[in-house]
């Protein structure tokens, strides 16, 4: 439907929808904030249900094939806590502990 009304292909407004998806961070709350109360709990509630970050299939594809990783390693060069990239790039904990495990020993091989 979205598409007829676009005048394109289906194709195009999936590929339109994961390049958002791949902008997205892991919770909706890092990108709209609930400091205006119930409404804005609301619209986050409704993003959820529509696009349930971080467990969207599509997204956790692009975490699980590394694509966050990049991120990952650059928030924890900033000194970033294991909780805050948690909730920025949708990443498990066992995830976060192993990109930067990895990123160590290879800093180690190189020194």
């Amino acid at each position: 439907m979205l598409a007829a009304e676009a005048k394109t292909d289906e194709t195009s407004v999936r590929k339109g929808a994961l390049y958002a998806l791949r902008l997205l961070p892991g919770r909706w709350d890092v990108l709209y904030t609930t400091t205006s109360g119930a409404v804005a709990r609301s619209a986050n509630h409704t993003r959820q249900r529509y696009v349930p970050l971080p467990d969207d299939p599509e997204f956790q594809k692009m975490i699980d094939a590394g694509e966050r990783d990049p991120l990952i390693r650059r928030l924890n060069g900033f000194g970033m806590r294991e909780e805050q990239i948690l909730r920025i790039t949708g990443a498990s904990r066992e995830r976060i502990r192993g990109v930067l495990a990895a990123a160590m020993s290879t800093e180690n091989v190189s020194a």
